[in-house]
Protein backbone atom coordinates (compact mmCIF):
# COMPACT_ATOMS: atom_id res chain seq x y z
CA UNK A 1 0.00 0.00 0.00
CA UNK A 2 1.38 3.42 -0.92
CA UNK A 3 1.62 6.33 1.54
CA UNK A 4 -1.12 8.12 -0.42
CA UNK A 5 -3.42 5.07 -0.05
CA UNK A 6 -2.66 4.76 3.66
CA UNK A 7 -3.38 8.44 4.25
CA UNK A 8 -6.61 8.24 2.22
CA UNK A 9 -7.69 5.24 4.29
CA UNK A 10 -7.14 7.32 7.44
CA UNK A 11 -9.25 10.14 6.00
CA UNK A 12 -6.36 12.53 5.34
CA UNK A 13 -7.12 14.69 2.30
CA UNK A 14 -4.74 14.53 -0.65
CA UNK A 15 -2.37 17.47 -1.11
CA UNK A 16 -3.56 19.56 -4.05
CA UNK A 17 -1.13 19.40 -6.94
CA UNK A 18 0.81 16.51 -5.42
CA UNK A 19 2.70 14.38 -7.87
CA UNK A 20 3.27 10.69 -7.29
CA UNK A 21 6.77 9.62 -6.39
CA UNK A 22 8.93 9.22 -9.50
CA UNK A 23 11.39 6.39 -9.75
CA UNK A 24 14.84 7.52 -10.77
CA UNK A 25 16.89 5.73 -13.42
CA UNK A 26 18.74 4.07 -10.53
CA UNK A 27 16.19 1.55 -9.26
CA UNK A 28 17.23 1.86 -5.60
CA UNK A 29 16.40 5.58 -5.44
CA UNK A 30 13.01 7.27 -5.39
CA UNK A 31 12.79 11.02 -5.97
CA UNK A 32 10.21 12.60 -3.72
CA UNK A 33 9.19 16.26 -3.74
CA UNK A 34 7.73 18.22 -0.82
CA UNK A 35 4.19 17.92 -2.18
CA UNK A 36 4.36 14.10 -2.22
CA UNK A 37 5.03 13.64 1.49
CA UNK A 38 2.52 14.36 4.25
CA UNK A 39 4.76 16.43 6.57
CA UNK A 40 2.99 15.40 9.78
CA UNK A 41 2.68 11.78 8.60
CA UNK A 42 6.41 11.53 8.01
CA UNK A 43 7.15 12.71 11.56
CA UNK A 44 4.31 10.68 13.04
CA UNK A 45 5.80 7.44 11.70
CA UNK A 46 8.91 8.08 13.82
CA UNK A 47 6.82 8.33 17.00
CA UNK A 48 3.85 6.03 16.44
CA UNK A 49 5.32 3.00 18.21
CA UNK A 50 6.44 5.07 21.21
CA UNK A 51 2.90 6.43 21.70
CA UNK A 52 1.50 2.92 21.25
CA UNK A 53 3.77 1.73 24.08
CA UNK A 54 2.35 4.46 26.36
CA UNK A 55 -1.26 3.35 25.76
CA UNK A 56 -3.11 0.33 27.01
CA UNK A 57 -5.79 0.71 24.32
CA UNK A 58 -8.73 0.73 26.71
CA UNK A 59 -9.67 4.40 26.26
CA UNK A 60 -7.94 5.28 23.04
CA UNK A 61 -6.21 3.11 20.49
CA UNK A 62 -3.11 4.01 18.57
CA UNK A 63 -5.24 3.88 15.41
CA UNK A 64 -7.73 6.43 16.77
CA UNK A 65 -4.91 8.72 17.93
CA UNK A 66 -3.17 8.37 14.58
CA UNK A 67 -6.33 9.41 12.78
CA UNK A 68 -6.64 12.53 14.96
CA UNK A 69 -2.99 13.43 14.32
CA UNK A 70 -3.10 12.91 10.56
CA UNK A 71 -6.39 14.77 10.20
CA UNK A 72 -4.97 17.71 12.15
CA UNK A 73 -7.64 17.46 14.86
CA UNK A 74 -4.95 17.46 17.56
CA UNK A 75 -1.57 19.15 17.66
CA UNK A 76 1.47 16.92 17.30
CA UNK A 77 4.72 18.37 18.65
CA UNK A 78 7.65 16.16 17.59
CA UNK A 79 11.14 16.83 18.88
CA UNK A 80 14.40 15.00 18.42
CA UNK A 81 13.99 12.69 21.44
CA UNK A 82 10.43 13.36 22.60
CA UNK A 83 7.00 14.25 21.30
CA UNK A 84 3.74 15.49 22.77
CA UNK A 85 0.15 15.65 21.57
CA UNK A 86 -2.24 18.41 22.63
CA UNK A 87 -5.82 19.36 21.88
CA UNK A 88 -7.61 22.69 22.19
CA UNK A 89 -10.96 22.33 23.96
CA UNK A 90 -13.72 24.87 24.46
CA UNK A 91 -15.93 24.00 27.42
CA UNK A 92 -19.64 24.80 27.77
CA UNK A 93 -18.85 27.32 30.53
CA UNK A 94 -16.69 29.29 28.07
CA UNK A 95 -13.24 28.24 29.26
CA UNK A 96 -10.84 27.43 26.44
CA UNK A 97 -7.90 25.21 27.36
CA UNK A 98 -5.08 23.44 25.61
CA UNK A 99 -4.89 19.91 26.98
CA UNK A 100 -1.83 17.71 27.07
CA UNK A 101 -3.07 14.31 25.89
CA UNK A 102 0.03 12.16 25.41
CA UNK A 103 3.78 12.40 25.77
CA UNK A 104 6.51 10.01 24.70
CA UNK A 105 10.27 9.99 24.88
CA UNK A 106 12.81 11.85 26.98
CA UNK A 107 11.17 13.64 29.93
CA UNK A 108 13.64 16.55 29.82
CA UNK A 109 12.81 17.16 26.17
CA UNK A 110 9.07 16.84 26.85
CA UNK A 111 9.57 19.71 29.32
CA UNK A 112 11.25 21.75 26.56
CA UNK A 113 8.31 21.17 24.20
CA UNK A 114 5.65 22.36 26.66
CA UNK A 115 6.33 26.14 26.44
CA UNK A 116 5.76 26.00 22.67
CA UNK A 117 2.44 24.24 23.19
CA UNK A 118 1.52 26.84 25.82
CA UNK A 119 2.29 29.65 23.35
CA UNK A 120 0.15 27.91 20.73
CA UNK A 121 -2.67 27.76 23.27
CA UNK A 122 -2.41 31.48 24.04
CA UNK A 123 -2.45 32.27 20.30
CA UNK A 124 -5.65 30.23 19.99
CA UNK A 125 -7.48 31.94 22.85
CA UNK A 126 -6.72 29.43 25.58
CA UNK A 127 -6.65 30.75 29.12
CA UNK A 128 -5.35 27.56 30.73
CA UNK A 129 -3.45 24.33 30.18
CA UNK A 130 -4.69 20.98 31.46
CA UNK A 131 -2.44 17.96 31.60
CA UNK A 132 -3.91 14.67 32.72
CA UNK A 133 -1.45 11.89 33.17
CA UNK A 134 0.33 9.68 35.60
CA UNK A 135 1.08 11.03 39.07
CA UNK A 136 4.81 10.96 38.25
CA UNK A 137 4.38 14.03 36.02
CA UNK A 138 3.57 16.25 39.04
CA UNK A 139 7.22 16.65 40.06
CA UNK A 140 8.82 17.64 36.72
CA UNK A 141 5.86 19.84 35.72
CA UNK A 142 6.13 21.78 38.99
CA UNK A 143 9.29 23.39 37.58
CA UNK A 144 7.14 24.92 34.81
CA UNK A 145 4.56 26.29 37.24
CA UNK A 146 2.05 23.45 37.17
CA UNK A 147 0.21 22.42 40.32
CA UNK A 148 -2.36 19.70 40.98
CA UNK A 149 -5.85 20.98 40.23
CA UNK A 150 -7.94 17.83 40.28
CA UNK A 151 -7.51 14.12 40.71
CA UNK A 152 -8.93 11.48 38.43
CA UNK A 153 -10.03 8.38 40.31
CA UNK A 154 -11.19 5.27 38.51
CA UNK A 155 -13.07 2.15 39.41
CA UNK A 156 -13.66 -0.65 36.96
CA UNK A 157 -17.24 -1.89 36.81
Amino acid sequence: MTLEEELAELGVPAVEGAQPAVESPRAELTVVGPATVHPIGAQWLKWRDRFAEAMDGSYQTIESLEKLVLQGRVQFWPGRNAAIITEVQTYPGGERAIQGLWAAGDVAEVMELIPGAEAYGRLHGCTSVLIEGRAGWARPLKALGYAPWSVTLRKAL
